[in-house]
């Protein structure tokens, strides 16, 4: 309570006034009732907890396998024929996670079989699963599967399914002597930057072994690959002085990872050789920088304009 009647105070040290403090004797001559009490009024806010909660698992690959499994005639609009196979999709998802299998789709009348050649059953069937966001199942993941798998999702347009093959392959001890120079071949046909990518450290670090396999004499007859290979060598042999650039601008020594990770990131395609996967986002952040730089141009003729006015 102060001279000017009642003030609320915050919890500041320095709202706290002593030279507007009311005395003692001033509250009991002006603040009492007819009865003589003094009323304070206090509003007390009580933290109620929150009650234990936990966020629901997401179950959505679940409920897509579980869709896929009970996929029929009914309930689909898309039929495949691969062999003596018959498989039920939906167009709306071939239209996302694959592309050119929507599209030869859309040359049919809906629930006519639709004619697969150059792929095994099983392989589609693993196809479809990655497509409705399922994994490679660890049985599926040897060597000369996952390549055919790889063929027909870059075949097909299933970006994800191809990126994640390339993945475990990587990952996988696959890679070796007798089958990196045909490996290295099926990778630049395929555009899987990755896999090159992998294939060619390990190319440089057993070169004088895998000269010896019969690979490397297919090899010998992909130039562009050869001198790929001759590049990366001599960049591997000689000291490279430290860029003049930071880390997040130097495209030209980013993993195929990395570049992926950051144009997915920024909702471009990630698909490509490593050397179009450099050019695209250097492209995007280019296209960025100057973005940000006009808005700040801007910002700063709308300041300069709003100063011209108020010196008027």
């Amino acid at each position: 309570i102060t001279s000017d009647g009642i003030e609320v105070f915050s919890t500041e040290y320095n709202s706290w006034r002593e030279d507007r403090v009311i005395k003692r004797r001033d509250v009991l001559a002006s603040f009492l009732d007819g009865s003589g009490s003094f009323y304070v009024g206090v509003d007390i806010q009580v933290g109620i907890p929150r009650p234990p909660s936990s966020k629901p698992a997401d179950a959505i690959k679940a409920d897509m396998a579980k869709v896929l499994d009970m996929a029929c005639e009914e309930n689909s609009d898309v039929v495949f024929q691969v062999g003596d196979r018959t498989f039920y999709c939906l167009s709306a998802l071939l239209q996302v996670r694959a592309p050119e299998l929507y599209a030869l789709a859309s040359e049919y009348d809906k629930n006519t079989p639709i004619p697969i050649s150059g792929v095994c059953p099983d392989i589609f069937q693993l196809l479809t699963l990655t497509v409705y966001g399922g994994e490679i199942p660890d049985g599926k993941k040897n060597f000369d599967e996952l390549k055919a798998f790889i063929s027909a999702a870059d075949r097909f347009g299933c970006t994800r399914s191809k990126h994640l093959a390339e993945h475990e392959l990587v990952m996988s001890d696959s890679i070796g002597v007798d089958n990196v120079a045909e490996l290295l071949l099926f990778a630049d046909g395929a555009n899987c930057a990755l896999i090159k990518e992998a294939a060619i450290s390990y190319f440089l670090s057993n070169s004088d072994d895998v000269r010896k396999t019969k690979g490397y004499a297919k090899l010998k007859e992909s130039p562009h690959v050869l001198e790929e290979l001759l590049i990366e060598s001599v960049e591997a042999h000689k000291k490279r002085p430290a860029s003049p650039v930071p880390p997040e601008r130097d495209y030209k020594r980013m993993r195929v990872s990395d570049l992926r990770s950051k144009l997915d990131g920024k909702g471009f395609d990630v698909d490509g050789s490593r050397e179009i996967l450099a050019f695209r986002l250097e492209g995007v952040d280019a296209a960025e920088a100057a973005t940000a730089a006009a808005a700040e141009n801007d910002d700063a003729n709308s300041a300069a304009g709003d100063e011209a006015i108020e010196s008027e």
